[in-house]
């Protein structure tokens, strides 16, 4: 008897000081502000107030949708609840809450195409972290809910993800441990922090911005990219049917957008971006559901700026503010009941818009004895034809030599007298332009004479 309560005291006492471990990991190695809790506290903080319209979706629409903006112009008074990789799933749980919360009349779905599709539908750790910001503050009975809707997911129960909820630092943790001290000095608000590029903190809002600019000479390339409809997930597809319908329910608008991303990025897609595009009109046509996509948007509505972007899939402030405009302008008039279908192009205008070249990509072989064989493309409209020039230089110097002059060929080949490190760079311009390239790119290769 004795033996037996020994062992029971035993494992009360592991299963305490694991239990104790667990909370100071977490304090420690949890970040002071994630997209989720910086989300659901700036949300949690308008208890009480009117909020109108919510924008829910992926990084692209915290990122990318000002709500003071969108309210001088729509007169309304709305919130960013966009998250860091948001499934649609947890973009309705934001809907259901605010629906509960606020009344809301409208919601703008800021879509993120990859969640569309088969095996890229939703991730455990951003879902995870969602639950765990939305839980803080709330009710034991909510808290208990709200996590065994994500512990008993079919997804996750039985598997890893399930049992890590209960461990947050694996969800959620801070990528530089060097940061720790700092990360405990803003928990415990020894230190005044201000929103900037290197946190999570956003505007009353629930608005981030972000300043820096996308060099499209040196960021990785945006590849060739495909799409299929035999692709998608009937997962998300069913999660995009049960937000139209709940929405339709409550009288709540719902509008679903498509968000500003570089040129380039549109046109990897080919005439697939076209044929997703149509898809998903005819899709959400039959929900009575408006569906825009802000890349198709022509200058009398969208002001694109190449310089309104942070990298490939993300706007900057002045990105955001262009974008919040332009959107601000589409719900207005949309609401008073004008046609606003004109300010989108058809696929021919759009490709006739672009009259520049945005990106120039380039692939380099190098072959024993054979040379380094360079090949380029670069991403433009359809007016527009391009030229190429080729240079060189080994690792390590200033300099790089042309090897191969501006024309119309695609490929090079450059062949090294010596084995060795070399970077290949292409410069990319239009025929008939006199300036030294419009985009460039480099690579790096070793040869081996």
């Amino acid at each position: 008897m004795r033996t037996s309560k020994k062992r029971i005291l035993t494992v009360i006492g592991f299963i305490a000081v694991a239990v104790i471990v667990n909370c100071i990991a977490t304090f420690l190695l949890t970040p002071y502000a994630s997209p989720s809790s910086e989300m659901w506290d700036k949300y949690r903080t308008r208890k009480g107030q009117k909020i109108d319209m919510i924008y829910v979706g992926t990084s692209q629409c915290y990122e990318g949708i000002d709500p003071d903006i969108m309210d001088r112009i729509t007169g309304l008074s709305s919130q960013n609840m966009g998250t860091n990789a948001q499934s649609f799933l947890d973009s309705k749980r934001a809907i259901r809450a605010a629906a509960a919360d606020h009344r809301i009349k409208e919601v703008v779905f800021v879509i993120d195409y990859m969640y569309m599709m088969s095996g890229t539908e939703r991730y455990a750790k951003p879902e995870a972290t969602f639950v765990y910001a939305e839980n803080r503050g709330q009710s034991l009975g909510k808290r208990i809910r709200n996590g065994a809707s994500f512990v008993f997911d079919k997804r996750y129960f039985g598997k890893p993800e399930s049992i890590a909820f209960f461990f947050p630092w694996l969800n959620n943790t801070n990528k530089f441990p060097k940061t720790i001290p700092f990360n405990i000095k803003a928990k415990l608000g020894l230190v005044k922090i201000r929103p900037d590029n290197q946190n999570y903190l956003r505007t009353a809002k629930g608005f981030k911005t972000f300043d820096r600019t996308i060099n499209y000479n040196t960021v990785s390339r945006q590849e060739r990219t495909t799409w299929n409809s035999r692709d998608l997930s009937k997962e998300s597809m069913d999660t995009l049917k049960e937000i139209c319908s709940f929405c339709k329910s409550r009288g709540i608008r719902l509008t679903v957008v498509g968000a500003p991303v570089p040129i380039s990025y549109v046109l990897s897609y080919g005439g697939d971006y076209f044929q997703r595009y149509t898809y998903l009109k005819e899709f959400f046509k039959k929900y009575d559901v408006p569906f825009y996509d802000m890349n198709l948007a022509d200058q009398r509505l969208y002001h694109r700026d190449a310089t309104g972007f942070k990298d490939w899939d993300h706007t900057n402030v002045r990105g955001a503010e262009a974008f919040s405009e332009a959107l601000g302008r589409l719900i207005k008039e949309s609401r008073e009941g004008k046609d606003v279908s004109g300010y989108f192009y058809s696929r021919d205008d759009f490709l006739a818009s672009v009259s520049y070249i945005d990106t120039v990509n380039l692939e380099v072989k190098a072959e024993k004895g054979k040379g380094i064989r360079a090949g380029a493309y670069a991403y433009y409209g359809s007016g527009v034809q391009a030229e190429y020039q080729f240079a060189v230089r080994r690792t390590g110097e200033k300099k790089f030599h042309i090897f191969r002059k501006y024309g119309s060929g695609r490929t090079a080949v450059y062949y090294p007298k010596t084995s060795g490190s070399y970077e290949i760079r292409v410069y990319a311009r239009t025929i008939g332009s006199t300036a030294p390239f419009e985009r460039f790119y480099t690579k790096q290769a070793a040869y081996w004479a």
